[in-house]
């Protein structure tokens, strides 16, 4: 499976980080129950995500940042979050 990220500053006070991969996508039914913890049942086919996601939507959220995931079986899925960009904030060295 091959993946791809990349990133982008939305409204300069924004940034937002992709990680998209070429793996058996998902359904919105299964991108819906992605960021909650939950019993995993034998014909599950999100494999490896468990507790991992809901606990980084969970971290993200602390920061008041969003985390979500656009998906389409048999195409893969892209996963986002953004956090507020505080590099703005930043001063440049004289």
């Amino acid at each position: 499976m091959a993946a791809r990220y990349g990133y982008s500053i939305a409204e300069a006070d924004r940034l937002i980080v992709a990680f998209e991969d070429n793996g058996p996508g998902m359904t919105q039914e299964q991108i819906n129950k992605l960021f909650k913890v939950q019993e995993k049942t034998a014909d599950d086919k999100i494999k490896g995500a468990g507790v991992a996601m809901s606990v980084c939507y969970d971290m993200i959220k602390q920061m008041n940042g969003e985390l979500w995931a656009e998906s389409e079986p048999g195409k893969g899925s892209t996963f986002f979050y953004s956090l507020a960009n505080h590099l703005a904030d930043l001063k440049k060295p004289q």
